[in-house]
């Protein structure tokens, strides 16, 4: 089980634990979608 432990910046206390499994998801879905964006054709259509 993957967790991320997210801490305050100034006074080091814990604000979440996070699940790691659903951030991976997240971050992988958007990477592809500016990949997509930014590699693509300019003439490409959406449907």
């Amino acid at each position: 089980m993957e967790t991320y432990l997210l801490l305050d910046g100034s006074s080091g206390e814990p604000v979440a634990l996070l699940d790691g499994k659903e951030i991976t998801v997240l971050r992988t879905s958007a990477a592809s979608a500016l990949a997509s964006r930014y590699l693509s054709k300019k003439i490409a259509a959406r449907y």
